[in-house]
C-alpha cells in the first residue's frame, strides 16, 4: 500500500476484493454506475430466475472445488444480469417528467452534500 497526504491528513491507497474489486486512491475521481429498480422487464426477471435455478440444479464438475463452482455460478448469473441491463431495450423511466424532476433534485442534493462534506473536512 502507498500513502499520500492531503489537507493535513494521511490518506491511504487501498485495493480490496469482495464480490467486485475496490480500489480507493487519495484524490481520485470515482464513477458510480447504478440502475433503477424495474430496469429489467418482467420477462427478463423471469428468465434470470430460471437461469439461476438451472445453475443451482446443475451438478458441480468433479474437477472443480465447491468454492470455485459457487464463484463460477455467481459470475454466470452476474453476466446474465449485465446482458439484460446492457443488451436489451432500455426502460426510460427518466423520460417521464415527474421522475426526471425527482432525479434532478436527488442529484443536486447529493452534489450539495458532497461539496459541503469536502469543505468541512
Amino acid at each position: 500500500m502507498r500513502f499520500a497526504t492531503g489537507a493535513g491528513t494521511l490518506m491511504q491507497e487501498m485495493f480490496r476484493r469482495r464480490r467486485l474489486p475496490d480500489w480507493d486512491m487519495p484524490g481520485a475521481t470515482y464513477f458510480v454506475t447504478a440502475c433503477l429498480a424495474g430496469s429489467i422487464p418482467a420477462a427478463g426477471l423471469l428468465e434470470l430466475t430460471r437461469f439461476r435455478e438451472s445453475l443451482a440444479k446443475s451438478p458441480k464438475p468433479d474437477q472443480v472445488s465447491l468454492e470455485d463452482w459457487k464463484l463460477t455460478c455467481w459470475k454466470r448469473t452476474f453476466a446474465a444480469f449485465e446482458e439484460w441491463l446492457d443488451g436489451y431495450p432500455e426502460v426510460n423511466h427518466l423520460a417521464e417528467p415527474a421522475l426526471a424532476t425527482i432525479a434532478t433534485i436527488v442529484s443536486q442534493t447529493k452534489t450539495r452534500f458532497s461539496e459541503s462534506w469536502i469543505t468541512s473536512n
